[in-house]
């Protein structure tokens, strides 16, 4: 099955491009760098570190879209997923040392997240663990936030 993630690509593009005029200029001691990556599947990925530094200890904050998978028929009869990007994972370092992303940089990704329109999980990795793609995987979810009302959903 195919999947097209080009709307997951193009909010990923977007986030990218509002969190570097936000972090441009960073305080000392905050996130002040973004880069742009994608996962082993292909989902976008943004991480956000203080000079480009994603070791463990180092304050990074990851963010990955990911796709609700629906699959349908193409006119051709093959079966191809919609892509259709619905939940955001956030990702931090928590650490005892005061390492991990201090609040305001947590709350501006979250600021600059939630118009998106999409869920969003909250992951926190674990002490002197690096923030990666892998870690994401295995880490649990702290925090899942669902908008409450959808207008127009018929739900309401």
């Amino acid at each position: 099955m195919s999947i097209n993630l080009a709307k997951s690509y193009a909010i990923a593009r977007d986030l990218s491009q509002q969190l570097e005029i936000r972090v441009a200029g960073s305080a000392a001691g905050r996130v002040n760098s973004v880069r742009n990556t994608k996962d082993v599947l292909g989902n976008p990925m943004i991480f956000l570190s203080r000079g480009g530094n994603e070791a463990a200890g180092q304050p990074v904050i990851a963010l990955r879209i990911l796709p609700v998978l629906n699959p349908t028929l193409s006119i051709f009869g093959q079966e191809i997923g919609s892509g259709d990007p619905s939940t955001i994972q956030v990702a931090y370092e928590l650490d005892g040392a005061g390492q991990e992303p201090v609040a305001l940089d947590i709350i501006t990704v979250l600021y600059q997240s939630v118009p998106v329109g999409t869920r969003m999980n909250i992951l926190q990795i674990a002490d002197a663990t690096a923030v990666t793609t892998a870690n994401m995987d295995l880490a649990a979810i702290a925090q899942a936030f669902e908008a409450l009302y959808w207008p127009g959903s018929g739900n309401v």
